[in-house]
């Protein structure tokens, strides 16, 4: 019982007890260890399908707000704050409408993989955010630093080359809202909502480039 707690594998004894009670006894608790690894196992597949997204691998919707949460909630954030990235796939309809549906779960996938081959050391989280929606949480990062990040995601987006299968390599573009949370005041859905905005502008203002949102919903234009 107590490897059953730890849930470690449970073995039968090499001799069986020749009380038939005990023996009994010694099987069901061998069953009931087998139950619960198996329960073990379906818990731990079911945890991770409900944190990833299934098609990209990346921390779905829920997760994400649930560790930004957790980040703006914490007792202090530490200078220079938390920023969120929200990227969006311009044109990913047109995706979809010309190459087929494969084409388009290539192109997030593609956009997956450069949102876990960053190149700085920092706490952060990729998600997606739904659609053709990502979303980057930066822990310990400045407005400057989120800038620059984001940024770079935005070239090495337009860098990709996707396989139609039927002809020349696909080519994206991204669009790119940033907002900084800079003090415990702000909630996660304030800080969404600046980023989201921003990208709303970066799309609106051609698409292919980062926006940022001031803590005053303000927006500024980076690169």
């Amino acid at each position: 019982m107590e490897r059953i707690g730890r849930n470690e594998p449970v073995l039968t004894l090499e001799r069986l007890p020749l009380i038939s009670e005990l023996a009994m006894i010694d099987a069901a608790i061998v069953a009931y260890g087998q139950v619960s690894d198996d329960l073990h196992r379906t818990n731990s597949i079911l945890q991770g399908l409900a944190e990833k997204d299934p098609l990209t691998g990346l921390a779905n919707r829920r997760t994400f707000e649930s560790y930004l949460a957790a980040v703006l909630t914490r007792p202090a954030i530490s200078s220079p704050g938390v920023a969120i990235m929200m990227i969006d796939i311009d044109h990913f309809k047109s995706v979809n409408d010309t190459f087929g549906h494969l084409a388009g779960d290539r192109s997030l996938v593609a956009v997956a993989n450069v949102l876990t081959s960053v190149p700085w050391q920092a706490n952060h989280l990729a998600a997606r955010y739904g659609g053709e929606e990502f979303v980057v949480v930066l822990e310990e990062c400045s407005l400057e630093q989120a800038i620059e990040r984001a940024e770079w995601l935005r070239r090495s987006v337009q860098e990709l080359n996707i396989e139609t299968g039927t002809g020349p390599f696909l080519r994206l573009t991204a669009s790119v809202g940033v907002a900084v949370a800079s003090s415990v005041s702000d909630q996660p859905p304030d800080i969404i909502a600046r980023a989201d905005r921003a990208l709303y502008t970066a799309k609106k203002n051609g698409r292919n480039n980062v926006q940022v949102a001031s803590l005053d919903i303000g927006i500024s234009k980076a690169g």
